[in-house]
């Protein structure tokens, strides 16, 4: 028996939103795991060493990954530790082999879709959370509310729950 808990309604947001994040690259829902996943990404070891990440944090990466053509270290920080965005498989961090490109980078990534924060984190930089810095990197995080689909009040979408006629 198929469909969705919440009736056809449920069914068809579900089915709307999967289709639009398809089309738009990024697995077939924003939650976790069972979507674009890390594969075919070069990561740090231990990059997902508390589980998967959301959907549209892989589809942002695997962009990332398509738009510099394969030209970085690693990406890092899936999630790889409790608290904080990361704990929430809601950002990553990027390493590049040349330090000169970051700003340039830095750009590009702020312009994708789904990406709610990025800035360029140097060697010593201290967060707003205390952490420092262990290295060079651009720390980028994702949000529902800025980006995916069908995220809720704050996204700006209402939904016709009419629709269909149900």
């Amino acid at each position: 028996m198929g469909g969705s808990l919440f009736g056809p309604v449920g069914t068809v947001i579900g089915g709307v939103g999967g289709g639009i994040l398809g089309a738009m690259g990024y697995g077939s829902s924003g939650g976790g795991g069972g979507g674009a996943g890390a594969e075919g990404l070069k990561t740090k070891p231990g990059a997902e060493n508390r589980g998967k990440s959301t959907d549209v944090l892989y589809g942002v990466a695997n962009e990332v990954h398509k738009m510099l053509g394969g030209d970085y270290k690693y990406f890092s920080g899936f999630n790889d530790r409790s608290g904080g965005k990361h704990g929430q498989g809601k950002a990553f961090d990027l390493v590049l082999n040349d330090r000169d490109r970051y700003q340039s980078v830095l750009s590009q990534i702020q312009g994708l879709a789904g990406v709610s924060f990025a800035q360029f984190e140097p060697l010593g930089f201290v967060n707003k959370n205390g952490s420092i810095s262990s290295g060079d990197h651009i720390h980028t995080e994702v949000s529902a509310a800025n980006g995916a689909i069908l995220s809720g009040p704050m996204s700006g979408y209402r939904p016709n729950l009419t629709m269909h006629g149900t």
